[in-house]
């Protein structure tokens, strides 16, 4: 079991340490506070909307890399919906709409988690990426009746 945990974290790590000049173009990674430690359980980046987010994943499944969407809020699950007094909450909706999990178990290879990790940044150096779907959609269409671009 330590053995296990032992690899999970130092994936996260790599993750971490590899993945972190993204938080200058405004991308989240986890945040472990000081007082806290990391299990390795998972490694999940937080884009900055929901156009970039399905752009990233659908750039790495074309690589045969499958990252998926993790989180739903559960004001909106259907479940809860019905319970919900309806109140606004924008935190919640943004992890659903902007977290993506990556790759994390314990037979990943270094040399999978180095081709997850240079899949994530060839991404971003492919675009310029604005906070706003709209705009976001437009520079990756070259189509402007799908970006939503009229003229």
């Amino acid at each position: 079991m330590q053995d296990i945990q032992a690899r999970r974290k130092s994936l996260w790590q790599t993750y971490y340490d590899a993945l972190a000049p993204l938080t200058k173009l405004g991308l989240q990674l986890p945040y472990v506070p000081d007082y806290a430690t990391k299990n390795g359980h998972m490694f999940y980046l937080v884009c900055r909307s929901l156009a970039e987010r399905t752009a990233l994943i659908e750039h790495l499944k074309k690589q045969s890399i499958n990252p998926v969407f993790h989180y739903l809020s559960l004001h909106n699950s259907p479940f809860y919906a019905a319970k919900h007094d309806g109140r606004p909450l924008p935190y919640s909706d943004h992890y659903t709409d902007c977290l993506v999990r990556l790759p994390l178990y314990y037979e990943l290879s270094e040399v999978q988690q180095h081709r997850v990790i240079q899949g994530i940044m060839g991404f971003y150096q492919q675009y310029e990426f604005p906070t706003d779907n709209s705009s976001f959609r437009s520079r990756l269409s070259p189509n402007p009746e799908v970006s939503g671009a009229h003229g």
